[in-house]
């Protein structure tokens, strides 16, 4: 118990003490040693690199499903208008169809 305390404390003072040197930090590479300002600046390059892979790669698997949602639309509007042409098609054929047996009857029966 008392040992948390006194952990606390000094965790307290630690961070009490890097913000008055100016926000000093020191980082470990977890292997107990403290990296140098090249180190870390290598690191900090490196985690933006591959943050921006990954939003690249984010960004590529977005309009990839956007284009795919685009396509079966297009794909549902086709099979839409296909329907209805030709179902317009056979409303034409059987209205000439109707239409020439009506004038054929006409003509016969006149």
């Amino acid at each position: 118990m008392a040992m948390r305390s006194v952990v606390r404390r000094v965790g307290i003072l630690t961070r009490s003490m890097e913000t008055t040197r100016g926000a000093t930090r020191y980082l470990s590479d977890g292997k107990g040693r403290i990296l140098s300002e090249e180190e870390r600046a290598a690191e900090n390059v490196y985690i933006q690199k591959m943050e921006r892979e990954r939003s690249e790669k984010l960004k590529q698997k977005a309009e990839k499903e956007k284009a795919q949602k685009e396509k079966e639309n297009a794909d549902k509007v086709n099979r839409f208008l296909k329907y209805k042409v030709k179902f317009f098609i056979k409303f034409l054929e059987i209205s000439i169809l109707g239409i020439l047996s009506s004038k054929i009857h006409f003509l016969a029966f006149h």
